[in-house]
């Protein structure tokens, strides 16, 4: 599935590495603290296009539901680091002519 993605063995080895982090489902609070991080590092990243980054994240992960049951596990989803690769993949995908 990596390879379906054009995920590199770095972008691999490091969702692991973030998923081994998350020892414990995430609280509310701190899903809520991840998701502003990761608003913004977005905004950071992606400037004026960091909306547009995030559709395209949400649409990427919308085309297979394995990636999505993927990130939901432990909160990885919510995760900035999680959030700032999703965004980059997508934006990769949109690039190729694979996410519309």
């Amino acid at each position: 599935m990596a390879a379906d993605v054009a995920m590199s063995h770095d972008d691999v080895r490091a969702l692991q590495g973030i998923a081994r982090r998350i020892t414990a489902e995430p609280t509310e609070a701190e899903r809520i603290a991840w998701r502003e991080q990761a608003v913004t590092r977005l905004n950071q990243t992606y400037g004026t296009g960091a909306a547009q980054a995030f559709r395209d994240a949400r649409a990427f992960i919308a085309q297979d539901s394995r990636r999505a049951k993927i990130l939901d596990a432990k909160g990885l989803g919510d995760h900035p680091d999680t959030v700032l690769m999703v965004a980059r993949l997508a934006r990769q995908a949109r690039i190729q002519g694979k996410l519309k």
